[in-house]
């Protein structure tokens, strides 16, 4: 397939395995993008520029903003080029500090880590654009060079072409249910949460149904709440609590309810100043009455095959990554709750 760069945000296909920019790209962010769409099934992909042999015009100067990184792409691949790891060049424009190859063993080598296993990126200077230029057309003329097997690798004969356009027809069908397949599972999960949710919300205060409250569980608000003396908390230290939950690998989640938003399917919009939760203190007054019950924790605690020893240990759990497919460990554990727990006690 081939495409112009508006093809590549929001291209989601997961089996994309290789990506060529064929002359350079104009802005740094485009070319960010374009490469992220490579492996979007976490399995190695590659990705190769083949720039023109002069470097483009740029119409703003140096001094002037640069929103889309335009010289840092032109220095990225004229000024730096080979010398440099390209992952730090990247990363270098994204967060204002580069990130090597090496500083984490998960991390995929790029050409010019591969060459010098002793590679600083650090203490690279800036070559003449005449001297890199010079190198680019050597590397290509070198016999086993990368772009020379790039340039070997894309001379296809028109009947190679034809024969992989039903392996790339193929390859399409396989993303386009992929990607269906997705969403039908996503609104399954929303229609679980908001079944969920709204079971809880019909019992009163969360917390006092989960302590087994059932004279006070209505009639109150959370912070009036009677069943905090049983938890051995105040409503400060409650609101610390929750306050304290961070959740630094997911989705947007409203920081109120601790409802994922869900692509504003779960939540309305979040907007500054104005709390739009439908269930403002559901999820966190259920995750700590389970915790603080010795019976509810421990089956909890054999379902996810985890041990909570303090309420930190607790609070860590809630904040790590959920599974692949899930929101967040404390919207698994409200479905426990629910269609489990509350399963086994109907």
């Amino acid at each position: 397939m081939i495409c112009t760069s508006a093809f590549s945000t929001g291209n989601d296909y997961p089996s994309v395995r290789l990506v060529i920019h064929l002359k350079t790209p104009l802005e740094m962010t485009e070319l960010i993008q374009a490469q992220g769409r490579g492996g979007r099934d976490e399995e190695a992909a590659r990705c190769y520029i083949l720039p023109s042999k002069s470097a483009p015009k740029l119409l703003i100067g140096r001094s002037e903003p640069d929103h889309k990184g335009m010289w840092h792409a032109h220095d990225h691949v004229y000024v730096y080029g080979l010398k440099r790891c390209l992952r730090y060049g990247s990363t270098l424009y994204i967060d204002g500090r580069g990130t090597k190859c090496r500083d984490d063993p998960s991390n995929e080598l790029c050409s010019v880590c591969k060459e010098d296993p002793r590679h600083d990126p650090s203490r690279v200077k800036a070559t003449p654009l005449q001297q890199h230029t010079q190198a680019l057309a050597k590397l290509g003329q070198r016999p086993g060079s990368s772009i020379q097997q790039q340039s070997t690798s894309v001379k296809r004969t028109i009947d190679q072409v034809g024969e992989e356009q039903n392996s790339f027809a193929t390859a399409f069908e396989k993303a386009k249910k992929f990607r269906t397949d997705r969403l039908d599972e996503s609104s399954k999960q929303v229609q679980r949460m908001r079944k969920a949710l709204n079971k809880l919300k019909d019992r009163g205060c969360a917390l006092c149904f989960c302590m087994g409250n059932d004279k006070g569980r209505r009639g109150h608000t959370i912070h009036q709440c009677p069943s905090f003396r049983h938890v051995g908390m105040t409503w400060g230290e409650y609101k610390d609590w929750k306050m304290s939950i961070k959740y630094k690998h997911h989705d947007t989640i409203c920081w109120k309810c601790h409802v994922p938003t869900c692509s504003d399917e779960m939540h309305l919009p979040l907007v500054k100043g104005v709390m739009n939760c439908e269930w403002p203190d559901t999820v966190t007054p259920l995750a700590l009455g389970i915790f603080q019950q010795n019976d509810l924790r421990e089956a909890a605690e054999r379902y996810f095959g985890k041990t909570w020893l303090h309420l930190e240990a607790f609070t860590m759990w809630l904040e790590k990554r959920p599974q692949v497919g899930h929101h967040s460990n404390i919207m698994d554990l409200l479905l426990w709750y629910v269609e489990v727990w509350m399963g086994q006690e109907q």
